[in-house]
């Protein structure tokens, strides 16, 4: 971020994206160039158990599916149209029963070279084929959208290392199982899986549904170390203006105003798909979970408003650098001037005694050029006006 090369190799890097191929039918699923092989990890934990497995080879994990599958198919789901007192009566029902809480199922891809494997799952649950095709063109807005059997979001999960880029994730939530797909291995999820271990908090007593909140809520809490890092990139440039002034501090700055702004535009599409889910009400997120995915929408828009302030801190430090700059201007012409006011006056002395008019036409012509003291007085002159310009200078407090 130091170098305006930089900012153009970063530009170029964050436009490079994955896309359907032009006139590709539909949902089709292509492999890309820069897609990273794919690995699955299951987590299946209840409030009695947790386990955590990396699931090696492909067969692995289709048969890891086909018992999931067949969980799913068999869990009886509350439907959009279903009986109030019929979801009472279950309810009270599961609190009165004995029988251990039915596990839910985190199923993570790292990875998206393995499209056999995507079609696989999509196939196994019923995915809709142009979901599938969102999730390998990734470079996608953050969004949600509903189907028949489960909500399809999209997240973009922000990485700093010497620029801001963003990941896509994608997000699928059944009953009682969810799926995700990151480009990459590593991200900001680690959170999510300690809570899981440790058992901290509701997450391991709650469904699916509160699992894919903690998911969402920790994609969009990861932005916020990226703006404490923007921070502290700033103060250091405020040090730097007042200490010296780089002359690549503009670029710098032109440069994290660029990623501050691209934050707020991802920020705002979090907040379009979070208030897309809120007003779908979709009858797998349970009424308690809304009320947390809206405390995450209070996150975005605070999220906002930091960037915002960030930004206009960029646009006051790039004003206070250009009139540091032309202080500092000014104070050198203010030197020159000074020392071209003084020696100014001197020049003409020496002007006027250089013209050389030649005294034996007439005695009128420069006598003082004959005289033995001639160059003592010229000198003198000379000496007396500037320093009659340096005292003056000194009482109007120029100098």
């Amino acid at each position: 971020m130091n170098s305006f090369r930089g900012f153009k190799k970063a530009l170029r890097r964050r436009t490079k994206q994955n896309h359907a191929l032009v006139g590709a039918v539909p949902g089709s699923l292509v492999q890309h160039e820069f897609a990273h092989d794919s690995r699955a990890r299951a987590i299946e934990f209840s409030r009695l158990k947790h386990e955590d497995r990396q699931l090696e080879s492909a067969a692995e994990l289709q048969q890891h599916l086909a018992a999931k599958q067949h969980l799913v198919r068999m869990r009886p789901r509350r439907t959009a149209g279903s009986d109030d007192a019929t979801e009472a009566s279950n309810l009270e029902a599961g609190r009165l029963s004995t029988s251990p809480p039915r596990p839910v199922t985190w199923l993570n891809i790292d990875g998206l070279a393995d499209v056999e494997l995507l079609k696989e799952i999509g196939a196994q649950f019923g995915l809709h084929p142009l979901a599938l095709e969102d999730v390998v063109n990734v470079g996608q807005l953050a969004k949600s959208e509903a189907y028949d059997n489960n909500l399809f979001i999209i997240l973009r999960m922000p990485h700093v290392t010497d620029q801001f880029e963003t990941e896509q994730v994608s997000l699928f939530l059944l009953d009682g199982l969810v799926i995700t797909f990151q480009e990459f291995n590593g991200d900001c999820l680690n959170p999510v899986r300690e809570r899981l271990v440790k058992s901290m908090g509701r997450i391991r007593s709650r469904g699916a549904d509160y699992l894919a909140y903690a998911i969402i809520d920790a994609v969009i809490d990861g932005y916020f170390p990226v703006l404490e890092h923007f921070d502290r990139l700033l103060g250091g440039i405020s040090d730097e203006i007042d200490e010296d002034l780089p002359h690549d501090i503009p670029k710098r700055l032109h440069h994290i105003r660029a990623d501050l702004l691209s934050v707020r535009k991802v920020a705002q599409q979090h907040r379009h798909a979070l208030n897309t889910l809120l007003r779908e009400r979709s009858s797998l997120i349970e009424e308690d979970t809304l009320l947390f995915l809206r405390d995450c929408l209070d996150h975005i828009t605070r999220l906002i408003e930091d960037a915002d302030t960030y930004r206009e801190t960029c646009g006051e430090l790039r004003e206070l650098y250009f009139a540091q700059l032309g202080q500092k201007t000014n104070d050198v012409m203010k030197v020159l001037t000074i020392i071209a006011t003084i020696f100014i006056p001197m020049s003409f002395i020496a002007g006027v005694y250089g013209m050389n008019f030649d005294s034996d036409v007439s005695p009128l012509n420069m006598p003082e050029l004959h005289w033995s003291l001639g160059y003592p007085f010229a000198v003198l002159l000379m000496a007396c006006t500037g320093g009659g310009l340096v005292y003056y200078l000194k009482r109007k407090q120029w100098l």
